[in-house]
């Protein structure tokens, strides 16, 4: 038989294969984190099981949506340029680990009805980074709106998330990332109010404070990881020592 012929796989054939590519590349990611970056993460339990979600994390290199989609256990969605799905390799790797392209030339619209589907249809997690660029010197830059009004128009709920050590790992001047030492912390969700949309004016005033509120948890980390009291990116001082090569 030959492959014209063949029947086109079923749904069920196509979810199976879809879950199988899934589990391998996540499985693949989390290896790689935990070999070259001694990942650990940090506060899983406030990461909704079900339902939709926006996990809001700060953003320093291309690796941050394996950082954290990778080991979170449920379902991940996230943006990415069109040009990133034509490398090589890396094109089918972030497809399968749930990144869906943008289209440059309407970004805004594109976006958003993708974003849509991911939180309102299809009521899965969704990873957004509210810098909406990776930092260029390490330092944490101000947080646009976007994650904040789509988790308060579908609902959802707002995770912060703070990724420390990445500016060491692969600041944007260097080629590829080096070995180094990762945290990843997942913060309580934030307080979504289920009445937003009914008054634009009050609606507006707390757009920026959840904004405001959500930049603050992921600039302080709770415990010994703290944002604060060292250079973006750095170890925490116990562990300074033990980092690869910086």
């Amino acid at each position: 038989m030959d492959a014209s012929s063949r029947p086109s796989p079923s749904p069920a054939e196509r979810l199976v294969t879809d879950t199988i590519g899934l589990s391998l590349v996540k499985s693949t990611g989390r290896a790689y984190c935990r070999l070259f970056y001694r990942i650990e993460h940090h506060g899983m339990e406030h990461i909704p099981r079900q339902g939709p979600c926006v996990i809001a994390p700060n953003h320093q290199t291309f690796l941050d949506p394996v950082f954290v989609g990778a080991f979170v256990p449920r379902r991940v969605r996230f943006l990415a340029r069109e040009d990133l799905f034509r490398i090589p390799l890396f094109g089918p790797f972030i497809r399968y680990l749930g990144a869906f392209p943008v289209d440059r030339s309407r970004p805004q619209k594109s976006a958003y009805l993708q974003c849509q589907e991911v939180l309102e249809v299809n009521r899965q997690c969704l990873i957004l980074f509210p810098e909406g660029q990776r930092a260029r010197e390490g330092a944490v830059q101000e947080f646009k709106l976007g994650a904040v009004r789509l988790a308060l128009s579908f609902r959802a709920a707002l995770v912060p998330c703070s990724i420390l050590g990445g500016y060491h790992v692969w600041p944007p001047h260097r080629k590829l990332p080096r070995p180094g030492k990762i945290h990843v912390i997942f913060h309580p969700p934030l307080e979504v109010p289920e009445d937003f949309g009914r008054n634009p004016v009050e609606d507006k005033i707390r757009l920026r404070e959840i904004g405001r509120e959500l930049q603050a948890r992921v600039l302080q980390p709770s415990g010994r990881i703290n944002f604060l009291t060292r250079l973006p990116g750095a170890l925490p001082p116990d562990e300074k020592t033990q980092a690869g090569p910086i």
